[in-house]
């Protein structure tokens, strides 16, 4: 799957009422097990190695000076395929412009 189609599906799994779940925090869930699935190449072994100690969660000021805050999502993956090091990948996502899509 192409980022572009991945981003289809995340829209509208936000913004389609044909889309219902049985609570609000399955909606979530799926789509950060989207993007972490898509950030490791699909590879179980990676996505599985996961844990609590490799997110951090961060609200951000926004820069413009608006009101609602960017959430920034740092991720560290140490078992992805070539390198076994550390390396973080970052999602910054501002809770209106998701809205606006």
């Amino acid at each position: 799957m192409y980022v572009e189609d991945m981003f289809e599906v995340l829209k509208a799994q936000w913004t389609s009422p044909e889309m219902t779940f049985d609570h609000e925090r399955h909606r979530l869930e799926l789509s950060l097990f989207m993007l972490l699935a898509g950030t490791t190449g699909n590879r179980p072994g990676a996505l599985l190695a996961l844990r609590y100690r490799d997110v951090q969660t961060t609200l951000i000021r926004d820069p413009a000076g608006g009101n609602e805050p960017y959430v920034l999502l740092e991720f560290i993956y140490t078992h992805t395929k070539g390198y076994l090091g550390q390396k973080v990948l970052d999602f910054r996502v501002k809770s209106s412009e998701v809205r606006k899509e």
